[in-house]
């Protein structure tokens, strides 16, 4: 892969692309019928529609913002909790009287501009010495990989070739990829990875980051079977029941208080959010030394950058007995072989659909681990996929 010769003509790239799919565009008004409403145990209620006509296509993702609008322009905002064809659950601070099944009731979804959130980050990393935005864009040579004894494995069920492959991002102290396909154990992997870094280094911080909340739920899930402390950044509405007590809506609770949702994330060891909610006030300015994207694929590449300026710098040096120190690495981890980046929006260049996971396949001086072996289909699919 050919260096990128002017720095500031990408980043320019990345903040129209930026412009292009950080819009949400507006959704016509949806009819709906209200059918009931829960009490969450940490506050607010969840509100339970029908759609009026069955719908040809999922028309809210979780978490878009919507109005609720009710007789004589009666309104309510809330945030999608959950969509299907048939049913809809919003999460409301409050349950206003005009919510009742025998009213005409109808949703909208509110347009959100997040574009202020991105460009913040691409002019953030734009300044300052940066070795891994450097070595991204191959404007310099990976560091050398360093020796890794062997290593006493959490997870005893690793096949051989992902203990190698922990083995190799063990030894990493920049940016590495980790494919694979589907099925194939990248998250078991990544999991092991976490676990092994904390065990050598106590005082190490982890973020780990997916293009959904599903993707994120999975690798949280991992890393809490592991025995691991984990704080899951989102609300708890959003989440499963099983991490509602991660959350940092849940943690403020159980310190009475005294702890605000920031000092809960700045004092976690390990982080898990979306690459949406690592744009949040909360964690703006915290650092962390090792950086996980999952899901890499699906991530188109400006939306990447969002957290890279905000590790830690690797620093290597030579003790004077030869040991060589890391802090800081950035995995990313995917197939480009399967779902890539969605973008819907009209307007939007076919760059929009260009990933970093792409730029670092791309990119001789990138370290590239991949697993071998699928586990998650049936024997002869299996095989078929682990041999081609």
């Amino acid at each position: 892969m050919s260096r990128v010769k002017s720095m500031e003509h990408y980043f320019e790239h990345m903040s129209e692309l930026l412009r292009q799919v950080s819009v949400s565009r507006q959704l016509p008004t949806l009819n709906v019928i209200f059918i009931e409403s829960t009490r969450l145990l940490l506050g607010g209620f969840v509100l339970k529609f029908l759609f009026q006509k069955r719908m040809t296509f999922n028309p809210y993702s979780m978490r878009t913002p919507v109005t609720i609008i009710g007789r004589g322009g009666l309104c309510v905002k809330g945030v999608v909790k959950s969509c299907s064809l048939t049913h809809l659950d919003i999460y409301c601070h409050k349950l206003y009287p005009f919510i009742r099944p025998e009213f005409d009731l109808r949703v909208v979804s509110r347009e959100v501009d997040t574009t202020s959130s991105f460009e913040r980050f691409i002019r953030a990393i734009q300044s300052g010495e940066n070795h891994v935005r450097d070595l991204i864009l191959g404007n310099k040579e990976s560091n050398l990989p360093l020796e890794v004894a062997s290593l006493e494995f959490c997870q005893l069920d690793l096949d051989k070739g992902q203990r190698e492959s922990v083995l190799k991002l063990m030894s990493i102290s920049d940016v590495a990829v980790l494919e694979g396909v589907a099925g194939s154990g990248k998250t078991k992997v990544l999991a092991e990875l976490v676990w092994q870094r904390i065990k050598a280094d106590s005082t190490t911080r982890v973020l780990c980051l997916a293009a959904s909340n599903c993707g994120v739920d999975v690798i949280c899930r991992r890393l809490v079977e592991l025995g691991l402390q984990v704080v899951r950044d989102a609300p708890h509405y959003i989440v499963p029941e099983d991490m509602v007590n991660l959350t940092p809506d849940s943690l403020m609770k159980s310190s009475l208080g005294l702890s605000s949702r920031r000092s809960i994330i700045k004092g976690a060891t390990i982080v898990c959010a979306t690459l949406l909610q690592a744009t949040s006030a909360k964690l703006a300015g915290v650092l962390f030394d090792l950086v996980i994207m999952d899901e890499s694929s699906q991530i188109p590449e400006p939306m990447s950058w969002v957290r890279v300026i905000l590790m830690k710098q690797v620093d290597r040096f030579m003790s004077q007995v030869g040991v060589c120190k890391t802090t800081g690495g950035l995995i990313l981890c995917g197939d480009q072989k399967q779902l890539p980046p969605v973008v819907t929006h009209q307007r939007a260049s076919p760059d929009v659909g260009l990933t970093l996971l792409g730029r670092l396949m791309m990119n001789s001086q990138i370290p590239k681990i991949k697993l071998m072996m699928q586990y998650r289909y049936p024997k002869v699919i299996s095989e078929f996929v682990s041999e081609v």
